[in-house]
């Protein structure tokens, strides 16, 4: 009996650990939302963001700013879920935690869409990533410049396979197929600009 009861205290302290980091973490700088007012008087364009990838999670942002690698806004995420993984008790205090604290890792989240203004280049910036409690990885930053034109829908798609990975940037307004709109392609950015 007093071997279980130093076990569970044990389980508690590291429970305890994982809490107190995830709070800690909540005071971390946030980026900046992206957002764009959409009004009758100003054209503008649609892009649709998704992820090429069966798991992970990749963030995205939007630059409307003429210098590379400047001026990102965060404008959401794509998450596939992972299924099937738990480490009894510690599964159940990270999923609590993120209900809690950014739900944003809950949801199973396939695809999102951001308005974006037209008549000059934008930058669309994505970096993936996974975890299953054994392995981590992560691909990325990649940025990608387009110019918009009003009216058209767009695709921003992050691609990523094995250990390769790559942002695609295609007109997908006709019904006919897609074109590509991607002008220009770096991997230099170093991260999101704080």
């Amino acid at each position: 009996m007093l071997m279980k009861r130093h076990c569970s205290r044990k389980l508690l302290f590291f429970q305890a650990c994982i809490m107190s980091l995830a709070l800690s973490s909540c005071a971390t700088y946030e980026r900046p939302r992206y957002t764009f007012n959409v009004s009758e008087n100003i054209p503008a364009a649609t892009i649709l963001f998704r992820m090429d990838s069966v798991l992970g999670t990749t963030d995205f942002s939007i630059s409307q700013s003429s210098a590379d690698c400047h001026g990102f806004a965060y404008a959401g995420y794509i998450n596939h879920k992972i299924e099937g993984f738990r480490v009894p008790g510690v599964s159940d205090l990270i999923e609590g935690l993120n209900k809690a604290f950014a739900p944003k890792f809950v949801d199973d989240v396939r695809s999102f869409e951001r308005t974006v203004p037209v008549g000059g280049p934008i930058q669309i910036q994505g970096k993936a990533s996974f975890s299953n409690g054994q392995t981590a990885s992560s691909c990325g930053p990649l940025t990608g410049r387009m110019t918009p034109i009003a009216e058209h829908k767009y695709l921003a798609e992050f691609h990523w396979k094995k250990n390769q990975c790559f942002l695609s940037i295609n007109d997908i307004t006709d019904s006919n197929g897609m074109s590509n709109a991607l002008e220009q392609s770096t991997n230099e950015c170093s991260g999101y600009e704080k």
